[in-house]
């Protein structure tokens, strides 16, 4: 299975029919950025439960549906940038507890997720 992107970029964008990221669950490592964007329906990014470390850079916008980070709960590195915003399922609780936890880069981008929770 993949277990890393090597020195490359892994981008999710766009498709409004997907539901799950199991089929990612082998990977550990990605050597760019990370993108996970405009997805209606992905209600978790569980199936990226193993990946440890982002070289670069994290997006996580634009998800209709996303109700939790749970599947990044083992990251312990990112190279830099972090963007989370535009969720508005995703509590900011949520994200400030990942934010937390990780060792983030800089800049933290975080707007538009749901301040009520």
């Amino acid at each position: 299975g993949l277990g890393s992107t090597g020195t490359g970029d892994l981008y999710l964008l766009a498709n409004h029919s997907l539901t799950s990221l199991e089929g990612l669950s082998g990977i550990t490592q990605v050597g760019q950025d990370l993108t996970i964007s405009d997805h209606a329906l992905l209600p978790n990014l569980d199936g990226l439960s193993a990946l440890t470390r982002i070289e670069r850079g994290l997006y996580v916008e634009r998800n209709g549906s996303l109700t939790n980070l749970g599947g990044l709960s083992s990251i312990e590195w990112v190279g830099s940038y972090i963007w989370i915003s535009d969720n508005p399922s995703l509590c900011q609780s949520q994200v400030d507890g990942f934010l937390t936890a990780c060792s983030c880069g800089d800049p933290v981008g975080t707007s538009g997720n749901d301040p009520s929770c």
